[in-house]
């Protein structure tokens, strides 16, 4: 397991995509990287995400693990809502979603708890941005420099499970031979 971990943390394609919910347009992707990230793609994570946040108003706090198999993708979904006062029900909410392929999901339960810390850091910064509607070339650059800080940080974890893997072999299990 340790061996399929580092290798995919070297080879990880991660895809981020930042989707909101409009009352009149529905759910829809604001930014997202990397650029070539198909329209389909977009739009079907959009739309079962915010669904999840429909249904799923007590997780808010939690980092949500989803599949698409339509995509073969499995995702790390963070939802979100804040105040704003322009909206009906005063609230605007928002999902977060880092996908990956189906085959990296090893990565996904091992280091939940890892990411989301990397995710709510994030966060701190990109929501104001996000509220104070600043343009989406600046959100697009945030969201490509976390995107790096994200496949730096699996490569970080990568290194530690090697280191890890490394010391198991230099203090290998005694085995207890049986006695006749």
């Amino acid at each position: 397991m340790i061996e399929r971990i580092i290798k995919i943390s070297m080879q990880i394609a991660l895809q981020i995509i930042f989707s909101q919910f409009d009352e009149r347009m529905g759910p829809f992707t604001l930014v997202f990287f990397p650029k070539d990230i198909p329209k389909f793609t977009e739009s079907t994570v959009s739309n079962m995400t915010i669904d999840l946040l429909t249904y799923s108003k007590s997780v808010l706090d939690e980092l949500a693990i989803m599949s698409f198999p339509q995509l073969k993708k499995k995702g790390l979904i963070k939802l979100l809502d804040w105040k704003d006062p322009t909206r009906r029900g005063g609230r605007r909410e928002a999902t977060l979603s880092i996908l990956f392929e189906e085959k990296d999901d090893p990565i996904l339960y091992k280091y939940k708890d890892d990411i989301e810390e990397q995710i709510n850091e994030f966060l701190i910064d990109f929501l104001p941005l996000i509220q104070k509607k600043v343009e989406k070339n600046l959100l697009q650059d945030k969201l490509k420099k976390f995107h790096k800080h994200l496949q730096n940080f699996l490569h970080k974890l990568a290194s530690q499970e090697l280191q890890f893997d490394d010391n198991s072999k230099q203090f290998p299990k005694t085995q207890e031979q049986s006695k006749k």
